[in-house]
C-alpha cells in the first residue's frame, strides 16, 4: 500500500507540476534599505522588485484530503525574493478575480498565501508537512489576519449584524446589569479565549509561522520574527510580501494559496523549490 501510494504521488508531481520540477529561485541581494521599501504601497516602483528574477510555480489542488478539488483554482503562482543577507523577503503574485474574506460559521478558508521551508539541516523533509524526525516550518499569511491587525478583530455582532442574542450577555444590545464586563468575565462565554486558542485573538502580525512534523502536528508558534503585507489590486491579483529571517537551512521552499471565493480549498507546489542564494555573497 505504502508503495502504492508513493507511486501515485509521483505521478501526479510528474504530471500536474512538470515546470516545478526544474525551477529555482534566485535570492536577489539588496541593502537593508532597499529591502524594507520593497514591501510599501508602492513596491510597484521599486527598483529592487524589478531588478529580481521572477519564477513561475504550478500548483495543483491539494490530493490528500476528501473530497478533492474538482478543479485547479490557482494554476500559477509568480515568485519573487531578495535579501540583504540577514533577512529575506518573498514577493507572491497571483490571479484572483475577488478580495473575499467570509467569516461566517462554514464558510471556506480566506485568501491566503503560504511558504514551506525545511526546519532543519540535513536531508529534505517530506513535501507534506515534513514527517516525525523531519519538521518544517510554514509562514502562513492571511487577508483575515492582516484585517484583525490593522483594523481590529471582529466579534460576533460585526460578523453577524441581524443575529438574535439569547445567552451570551456580552452581546446584548442592552446589557443591563451586566454593563462593564472584565475581560476575564467575558472569556466565560468565549471557548476558544478560555482555552487560550491564538486563533480567538487579535493577532500582532499578519503571518502565522507553522512548526509541523507530519499531519495533524501543526503548532503556530508564540515568538517569531515573521511579518506580512498584501495588495489586492483592480486588474485581479494579489501581491503578497512575506518577510523573515534568512536561516541557514532554509535552502528550498514550497508553496500553497487559499481562494476564498472559489471554496477556499488549498492549491500547492507538490515539490521542493531551490533557493539559489550564491549571489549573496558577493
Amino acid at each position: 500500500m505504502k508503495i502504492k501510494n508513493f507511486l501515485f504521488f509521483l505521478i501526479l508531481i510528474l504530471v500536474f507540476s512538470p515546470l516545478s520540477i526544474f525551477a529555482s529561485i534566485t535570492i536577489h541581494k539588496v541593502s537593508t534599505s532597499e529591502l524594507e521599501a520593497a514591501t510599501q504601497k508602492d513596491y510597484a516602483t521599486s527598483s529592487a522588485w524589478k531588478e529580481a528574477a521572477e519564477t513561475l510555480i504550478n500548483l495543483m489542488a491539494q490530493p490528500m484530503i476528501a473530497p478533492r478539488p474538482a478543479a485547479v483554482t490557482t494554476p500559477e503562482l509568480f515568485i519573487k525574493a531578495i535579501s540583504d543577507g540577514k533577512s529575506v523577503v518573498f514577493y507572491g503574485r497571483w490571479k484572483d478575480p475577488t478580495l473575499s474574506d467570509d467569516e461566517k460559521l462554514g464558510n471556506p478558508a480566506p485568501d491566503a498565501f503560504a511558504i514551506q521551508f525545511p526546519a532543519s539541516a540535513g536531508d529534505l523533509p517530506p513535501i507534506f508537512m515534513g514527517a516525525k524526525g523531519f519538521p518544517v516550518e510554514i509562514a502562513h499569511w492571511t487577508i483575515r489576519s492582516q484585517n484583525d491587525l490593522e483594523k481590529g478583530k471582529k466579534e460576533m455582532k460585526d460578523i453577524y449584524p441581524n443575529m438574535n442574542v439569547d445567552i451570551y450577555p456580552m452581546e446584548f444590545k442592552d446589557a443591563g446589569n451586566l454593563k462593564n464586563l472584565t475581560e476575564e468575565q467575558r472569556r466565560v462565554y468565549s471557548p476558544g479565549k478560555s482555552s487560550g486558542n491564538p486563533q480567538s485573538y487579535r493577532k500582532q502580525t499578519a503571518v502565522d509561522v507553522i512548526w509541523a512534523e507530519g499531519f495533524g502536528s501543526s503548532a503556530l508558534q508564540d515568538e517569531h520574527d515573521f511579518h506580512g503585507k498584501g495588495y489586492w489590486t483592480e486588474d485581479g491579483y494579489w501581491h503578497v510580501f512575506i518577510k523573515g529571517p534568512l536561516k541557514p537551512h532554509y535552502t528550498h521552499s514550497s508553496f500553497a494559496v487559499w481562494n476564498n471565493s472559489a471554496g477556499g480549498r488549498k492549491d500547492l507546489s507538490m515539490v521542493w523549490t531551490p533557493l539559489e542564494t550564491s549571489g549573496l555573497k558577493k
